[in-house]
């Protein structure tokens, strides 16, 4: 996960989006180490937060699935669950489990899925770039 983070990266375009992201003041973090998603999932958060200090909080859910059932309102949790909060922990929005786009994967080329396939970096830096995408309009409000 450590590799991970680091290798990621945010646009410029990004950057500045959640530099000025003054209204996300909390984020809380529902997840579990031995989750795929969460693993591609973290390093993005953890760009942002190089940029946008916010208080973060992480939770393991199997710790407390009960916490985490009455905070996300599901009684299945997924994870890894990304709840942000402005300051006075009023949810401004949420990322759940992994960008849709993943669920799409079969719609993309063939050269791109094969692609995605064999390079490993290119399929971190796709996902990535998909969870971004997601986190963006949160920076934006």
């Amino acid at each position: 996960m450590a590799r991970h983070i680091a290798f990621c990266r945010l646009s410029d375009a990004d950057r500045a989006a959640w530099q000025q992201a003054t209204h996300v003041a909390h984020v809380l973090i529902f997840t579990e180490d031995y989750c795929p998603d969460s693993v591609h999932a973290i390093p993005p958060l953890m760009a942002i937060h190089q940029v946008a200090p916010f208080d973060l909080r992480v939770l393991r859910r199997d710790e407390d699935p009960d916490r985490m059932r009455a905070v996300t309102g599901d009684p299945f949790p997924r994870v890894p669950t990304f709840i942000f909060y402005d300051k006075n922990w009023q949810e401004i929005g949420r990322f759940v489990e992994r960008p849709e786009a993943l669920n799409h994967l079969d719609e993309l080329s063939p050269d791109v899925q094969l692609m995605l396939r064999q390079d490993r970096a290119a399929f971190l830096e796709w996902i990535w770039d998909q969870i971004f995408s997601e986190l963006r309009p949160i920076a934006q409000r």
